[in-house]
């Protein structure tokens, strides 16, 4: 037993010079306890939650913001079946961190953890164990924790189990980078630009350099080292806030856009205000900043037809085609009713069927039906008639199968006159129904 406790020793000493060694970055530190062992288990009631004090020490090494490595090696005196026997573990793992940056800081005064592990127990003779549990540290200074923390370790053989409660020191070895400050500026050297020279915090620890407009951005890296800017733009000024250096803005005292060289653009379509026929409503650069929905060219306040893609000569409005052309002005003179009254004859349903037939095939088009009569009678006689046969004309497509949603019918009497009422051939004429495609 004796050769073990030596062997620990030596183990102990070896690790303690590598710490040293290591601590390029502040990484390692020792950890020195005492701790109480609780055991249980089946190797005899004579043990049975005794308890043995002893110590332990190892190193830990930091290998990221979520998990330290460590190893630790307890030497204990215990009391079993009257004999005085050196009970020794040692174990090895990792540490999950809740300080990670995550949960708190990684400067957090506390700093609470979780262990795991593997290694070996020897209570006359040695077991291979897994010891996992729980712990936290409190900061008393720079570069010395206090450590608490319970270990329940599991003996693979359930020979015997123990619960192992541990309070010390954790000692940072070597210099701590972290707190190191050559120039005494209050910056520590790790985060020091300058370290051999005291300067301020807003600059890194670096002198301040000349800065002739006191802005804060210094000469060196200012592009406009004689008027006050900001730092967010080289130093210089933007006196409308949007982001652009006056002397690149366009409109340089109208809050505007980066990318529109800092001129506004109210209703977000691009084109700035200034040139937008219609600042309020998102519309197409082409169509200098009015919507066309229907994408026709023809701007939608001035598109009668703004849904539906049309041409400029009919005021974005579909063309009609040459076919339709022809029927309704074969249909103005075709359709015939009986004299003095809103029949139709027999001889119009051809015309009328042939109307029919386009407003099927074009379900885009409107129809507006217009009477008229000639000038013989009374104007309010005329007036009834006319309208009448515009509606007996849009009864007849209807009753055709075409909605009559589509189709307007309104007399107008003896207005709009095509020919002179003062002729038989002229009063013909103007008793009439006009047919006109709306969209």
């Amino acid at each position: 037993m004796k050769i073990k406790i030596l062997l620990s020793v030596v183990l102990i000493s070896a690790i303690l010079p590598e710490l040293k060694a290591q601590d390029k970055d502040n990484k390692w530190a020792t950890n020195i306890a005492i701790h109480l062992n609780q055991f249980d288990g089946d190797a005899g009631s004579e043990i049975f939650d005794i308890g043995s004090l002893g110590v332990s020490v190892g190193p830990e090494a930091y290998l990221n913001q979520s998990f330290n490595w460590f190893a630790g090696l307890s030497i204990d005196q215990v009391d079993f079946e009257s004999n005085d026997i050196t009970f020794i573990n040692f174990n090895t793992g990792l540490r999950y961190k809740l300080n990670n940056g995550y949960i708190l800081d990684e400067d957090a005064k506390f700093k609470p953890y979780l262990t795991a592990g593997i290694g070996f127990a020897d209570l006359d003779d040695t077991k291979i164990e897994i010891p996992y549990g729980a712990g936290f540290r409190v900061e008393l200074q720079k570069g010395l924790d206090l450590r608490v923390d319970g270990t329940y370790h599991k003996v693979l053989d359930n020979t015997f189990n123990y619960f192992q409660t541990t309070i010390g020191l954790v000692i940072y070895s070597g210099k701590n980078k972290k707190l190191l400050d050559t120039d005494g500026d209050g910056i520590a050297d790790i985060n020091d630009d300058c370290p051999r020279d005291a300067g301020s915090i807003a600059r890194n620890g670096c002198p301040e350099p000349l800065d002739t407009d006191n802005d804060g951005v210094p000469d060196s890296e200012d592009n406009c080292p004689e008027l006050a800017g900001l730092s967010t733009l080289g130093g210089c000024p933007d006196g409308d806030g949007d982001g652009v250096i006056d002397s690149e803005d366009n409109c340089p005292n109208i809050l505007g856009l980066v990318a529109l060289g800092g001129c506004p653009d109210t209703d977000g379509d691009g084109v700035i205000d200034s040139m937008d026929e219609c600042p309020n409503i998102a519309g197409l650069v082409g169509t200098k900043g009015c919507p066309d929905s229907d994408n026709d060219g023809v701007i939608d306040s001035k598109d009668r037809c703004p849904n539906e893609a049309g041409i400029a000569t009919n005021k974005g409005c579909p063309e009609v085609d040459q076919e339709t052309k022809d029927i309704l002005k074969h249909a103005l003179t075709g359709v015939q009713f009986e004299s003095g009254k809103d029949v139709i004859k027999r001889s119009s349903y051809k015309d009328l069927d042939d109307v029919v037939r386009i407003m099927q095939s074009h379900s885009g088009y409107k129809l507006k039906l217009s009477g008229y009569t000639d000038n013989t009678g009374k104007a309010a006689s005329n007036l009834a008639l006319s309208d009448k046969r515009a509606k007996a004309v849009k009864k007849y497509i209807a009753d055709k199968g075409v909605d009559s949603d589509r189709i307007t019918a309104k007399g107008y009497g003896i207005e709009n006159p095509v020919a002179d009422n003062n002729t038989a051939q002229g009063r013909a004429k103007n008793r009439r129904v006009e047919f006109k495609v709306e969209f």
